[in-house]
Protein backbone atom coordinates (compact mmCIF):
# COMPACT_ATOMS: atom_id res chain seq x y z
CA UNK A 1 0.00 0.00 0.00
CA UNK A 2 2.72 1.94 0.91
CA UNK A 3 4.83 1.09 -2.29
CA UNK A 4 1.44 2.56 -4.33
CA UNK A 5 1.08 5.69 -2.76
CA UNK A 6 4.51 6.49 -3.38
CA UNK A 7 4.34 5.28 -7.05
CA UNK A 8 1.19 7.47 -7.46
CA UNK A 9 2.56 10.52 -5.85
CA UNK A 10 5.64 10.34 -8.42
CA UNK A 11 3.41 9.80 -11.27
CA UNK A 12 1.33 12.98 -10.49
CA UNK A 13 4.69 14.54 -9.92
CA UNK A 14 5.31 13.51 -13.43
CA UNK A 15 2.47 14.95 -15.01
CA UNK A 16 2.56 18.50 -13.10
CA UNK A 17 5.91 18.73 -14.26
CA UNK A 18 5.17 17.84 -17.82
CA UNK A 19 2.44 20.17 -18.40
CA UNK A 20 4.35 22.62 -17.27
CA UNK A 21 7.33 22.28 -19.29
CA UNK A 22 5.63 21.01 -22.39
CA UNK A 23 5.31 24.24 -24.31
CA UNK A 24 9.45 24.67 -23.68
CA UNK A 25 11.04 21.36 -24.36
CA UNK A 26 12.60 21.00 -27.91
CA UNK A 27 12.22 24.73 -28.71
CA UNK A 28 15.12 27.22 -28.90
CA UNK A 29 13.92 30.16 -26.21
CA UNK A 30 15.56 33.59 -25.64
CA UNK A 31 16.42 33.87 -22.12
CA UNK A 32 14.98 37.41 -21.95
CA UNK A 33 11.13 36.16 -22.76
CA UNK A 34 11.26 33.18 -19.80
CA UNK A 35 10.71 34.43 -16.37
CA UNK A 36 12.33 33.56 -13.16
CA UNK A 37 9.28 31.16 -12.88
CA UNK A 38 9.50 29.23 -15.80
CA UNK A 39 13.44 29.12 -15.39
CA UNK A 40 12.85 27.59 -11.73
CA UNK A 41 10.44 24.73 -12.66
CA UNK A 42 12.41 21.22 -12.30
CA UNK A 43 12.43 18.40 -14.76
CA UNK A 44 12.76 15.08 -14.13
CA UNK A 45 15.91 13.33 -15.48
CA UNK A 46 17.82 10.36 -14.76
CA UNK A 47 15.76 9.33 -12.15
CA UNK A 48 16.48 12.32 -10.02
CA UNK A 49 15.73 16.47 -9.99
CA UNK A 50 17.54 18.35 -11.38
CA UNK A 51 17.31 22.00 -12.02
CA UNK A 52 16.99 23.56 -15.66
CA UNK A 53 20.10 25.40 -17.41
CA UNK A 54 20.86 29.10 -15.75
CA UNK A 55 19.48 32.37 -17.13
CA UNK A 56 21.45 33.24 -20.06
CA UNK A 57 22.18 29.57 -21.43
CA UNK A 58 19.32 29.29 -23.35
CA UNK A 59 20.33 29.34 -26.72
CA UNK A 60 18.46 32.39 -29.41
CA UNK A 61 16.82 31.08 -32.32
CA UNK A 62 18.33 32.52 -35.49
CA UNK A 63 14.72 33.09 -36.52
CA UNK A 64 14.13 35.88 -33.45
CA UNK A 65 17.65 37.35 -34.22
CA UNK A 66 16.68 37.87 -37.71
CA UNK A 67 13.58 39.24 -37.34
CA UNK A 68 14.21 41.48 -34.47
CA UNK A 69 17.12 42.67 -37.27
CA UNK A 70 14.27 43.53 -39.61
CA UNK A 71 12.03 45.03 -37.08
CA UNK A 72 14.54 47.41 -35.86
CA UNK A 73 15.42 47.99 -39.61
CA UNK A 74 11.68 49.13 -40.64
CA UNK A 75 11.59 51.37 -37.85
CA UNK A 76 14.63 53.71 -38.70
CA UNK A 77 13.14 53.59 -42.13
CA UNK A 78 9.51 54.22 -41.10
CA UNK A 79 10.88 57.60 -39.54
CA UNK A 80 12.27 58.50 -42.86
CA UNK A 81 9.39 58.25 -44.39
CA UNK A 82 7.26 61.35 -45.20
CA UNK A 83 3.40 60.44 -45.63
CA UNK A 84 1.16 57.54 -44.37
CA UNK A 85 2.89 54.06 -43.22
CA UNK A 86 1.26 51.13 -41.61
CA UNK A 87 3.67 48.47 -40.52
CA UNK A 88 2.31 44.98 -42.31
CA UNK A 89 3.08 41.59 -41.61
CA UNK A 90 3.40 38.74 -44.55
CA UNK A 91 1.16 35.63 -44.28
CA UNK A 92 0.93 33.59 -47.09
CA UNK A 93 3.33 33.67 -50.60
CA UNK A 94 2.04 30.69 -52.98
CA UNK A 95 4.52 28.69 -54.82
CA UNK A 96 2.27 28.83 -58.12
CA UNK A 97 2.67 32.81 -57.52
CA UNK A 98 6.14 32.83 -55.56
CA UNK A 99 7.29 35.91 -58.20
CA UNK A 100 3.72 37.71 -58.71
CA UNK A 101 2.14 37.91 -55.17
CA UNK A 102 2.25 37.52 -51.98
CA UNK A 103 -0.35 38.49 -48.55
CA UNK A 104 -0.48 40.96 -45.72
CA UNK A 105 -2.13 41.53 -43.31
CA UNK A 106 -2.29 44.70 -41.08
CA UNK A 107 -4.18 46.74 -39.16
CA UNK A 108 -5.39 50.71 -40.17
CA UNK A 109 -7.17 52.87 -38.11
CA UNK A 110 -7.99 54.97 -41.53
CA UNK A 111 -9.49 53.68 -44.53
CA UNK A 112 -7.41 51.37 -46.66
CA UNK A 113 -4.51 53.17 -48.71
CA UNK A 114 -5.51 54.31 -52.29
CA UNK A 115 -4.88 51.61 -55.03
CA UNK A 116 -3.23 53.94 -57.05
CA UNK A 117 -0.43 55.23 -54.40
CA UNK A 118 0.13 52.39 -51.80
CA UNK A 119 3.11 50.97 -52.46
CA UNK A 120 4.82 48.05 -49.90
CA UNK A 121 8.57 48.72 -49.20
CA UNK A 122 11.44 46.38 -47.03
CA UNK A 123 13.98 47.87 -46.00
CA UNK A 124 15.94 46.94 -48.86
CA UNK A 125 14.13 48.98 -51.30
CA UNK A 126 10.38 48.64 -53.07
CA UNK A 127 8.77 45.08 -53.43
CA UNK A 128 5.70 45.81 -55.19
CA UNK A 129 2.13 47.90 -54.71
CA UNK A 130 -0.84 46.82 -52.64
CA UNK A 131 -4.32 46.28 -54.71
CA UNK A 132 -6.87 47.81 -52.44
CA UNK A 133 -9.33 46.66 -54.57
CA UNK A 134 -9.12 43.26 -53.37
CA UNK A 135 -8.81 43.38 -50.02
CA UNK A 136 -10.71 41.87 -47.05
CA UNK A 137 -11.52 44.35 -44.37
CA UNK A 138 -13.09 43.89 -40.85
CA UNK A 139 -14.13 46.69 -38.74
CA UNK A 140 -13.41 46.50 -34.90
CA UNK A 141 -14.35 49.89 -33.21
CA UNK A 142 -11.93 52.48 -34.41
CA UNK A 143 -9.89 50.12 -36.05
CA UNK A 144 -9.54 48.10 -39.12
CA UNK A 145 -8.23 44.49 -39.82
CA UNK A 146 -7.58 44.36 -43.70
CA UNK A 147 -5.89 41.48 -45.71
CA UNK A 148 -4.68 42.26 -49.35
CA UNK A 149 -2.71 41.17 -51.89
CA UNK A 150 0.76 42.96 -53.18
CA UNK A 151 1.51 42.69 -56.47
CA UNK A 152 5.34 42.24 -56.76
CA UNK A 153 7.84 43.63 -59.25
CA UNK A 154 9.13 40.89 -60.48
CA UNK A 155 5.11 40.38 -61.68
CA UNK A 156 4.57 39.16 -65.71
CA UNK A 157 1.77 42.18 -65.29
CA UNK A 158 4.41 44.71 -63.74
CA UNK A 159 6.42 47.77 -65.56
CA UNK A 160 7.67 51.33 -64.15
CA UNK A 161 10.54 53.72 -65.29
CA UNK A 162 13.64 53.29 -63.13
CA UNK A 163 17.60 54.82 -63.25
CA UNK A 164 20.79 52.83 -63.55
CA UNK A 165 23.69 54.06 -61.42
CA UNK A 166 24.45 57.77 -62.06
CA UNK A 167 23.11 58.04 -65.48
CA UNK A 168 19.93 59.87 -65.52
CA UNK A 169 18.47 58.31 -68.62
CA UNK A 170 15.40 56.61 -67.87
CA UNK A 171 15.49 52.74 -68.68
CA UNK A 172 11.86 50.31 -68.57
CA UNK A 173 12.01 47.51 -66.09
CA UNK A 174 9.43 44.46 -66.32
CA UNK A 175 8.34 41.55 -64.12
CA UNK A 176 9.55 38.23 -65.30
CA UNK A 177 8.13 35.69 -62.95
CA UNK A 178 11.45 35.22 -61.23
CA UNK A 179 14.36 36.72 -59.37
CA UNK A 180 15.78 38.91 -62.53
CA UNK A 181 13.60 41.71 -64.24
CA UNK A 182 14.27 42.99 -67.63
CA UNK A 183 16.00 46.10 -67.90
CA UNK A 184 15.49 47.68 -71.33
CA UNK A 185 16.83 51.21 -71.67
CA UNK A 186 14.48 54.10 -73.49
CA UNK A 187 17.92 55.86 -74.79
CA UNK A 188 19.51 53.61 -77.31
CA UNK A 189 23.42 52.92 -76.28
CA UNK A 190 22.58 53.86 -72.60
CA UNK A 191 23.32 50.20 -72.02
CA UNK A 192 26.71 50.35 -73.00
CA UNK A 193 27.01 52.82 -69.92
CA UNK A 194 25.74 50.67 -67.07
CA UNK A 195 28.34 48.01 -65.36
CA UNK A 196 27.58 45.12 -63.30
CA UNK A 197 26.46 46.03 -59.82
CA UNK A 198 25.53 49.60 -60.54
CA UNK A 199 21.98 50.32 -57.89
CA UNK A 200 18.55 50.11 -59.89
CA UNK A 201 16.37 52.57 -58.60
CA UNK A 202 12.78 54.40 -59.34
CA UNK A 203 12.61 57.53 -61.56
CA UNK A 204 9.78 59.06 -59.88
CA UNK A 205 8.27 59.12 -63.51
CA UNK A 206 4.37 58.01 -63.23
CA UNK A 207 1.83 58.30 -60.74
CA UNK A 208 2.55 54.86 -58.33
CA UNK A 209 6.17 54.79 -57.22
CA UNK A 210 8.41 58.01 -55.91
CA UNK A 211 11.89 59.25 -57.21
CA UNK A 212 14.71 56.93 -55.69
CA UNK A 213 13.29 53.76 -54.24
CA UNK A 214 16.14 51.03 -54.33
CA UNK A 215 14.81 48.09 -56.74
CA UNK A 216 17.98 46.27 -57.48
CA UNK A 217 21.33 46.16 -58.79
CA UNK A 218 22.33 45.14 -62.60
CA UNK A 219 23.51 41.86 -63.41
CA UNK A 220 26.23 40.56 -65.58
CA UNK A 221 23.82 40.45 -68.41
CA UNK A 222 23.19 44.19 -68.19
CA UNK A 223 20.17 43.70 -69.68
CA UNK A 224 18.66 42.05 -66.77
CA UNK A 225 18.35 43.57 -63.11
CA UNK A 226 18.81 40.98 -59.80
CA UNK A 227 15.67 42.13 -57.68
CA UNK A 228 17.25 42.06 -54.26
CA UNK A 229 14.68 44.71 -52.75
CA UNK A 230 12.87 41.32 -51.97
CA UNK A 231 14.17 39.13 -49.15
CA UNK A 232 14.00 35.47 -49.48
CA UNK A 233 11.29 35.15 -46.95
CA UNK A 234 9.78 38.62 -46.25
CA UNK A 235 7.75 38.64 -42.86
CA UNK A 236 7.72 42.70 -41.97
CA UNK A 237 6.95 45.37 -44.66
CA UNK A 238 5.90 48.82 -44.75
CA UNK A 239 3.39 49.98 -46.70
CA UNK A 240 3.69 54.15 -47.60
CA UNK A 241 1.07 56.08 -49.39
CA UNK A 242 1.60 60.01 -49.74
Amino acid sequence: MKLRKELLGALATLVFLLAFSWPFLGTDHDASILGAADRAIYILAGGRFQAPPPAGSYPVSSLLREENASLHQLLSLRSRLSGRVLAARVTRRDPDTWWSYLTVEFLSPQAPPPKATAVVITPQGVIGSLDSADMLIVQSGDARFCRGRVRLLSSPETQLSAVVGNLESPFLLEGRGGPALSLRPVTSGAEDQIQESDGVRTSGLGDLYSKGLQVGTVDKDRHFASFTALPSTPVEVLIWWR
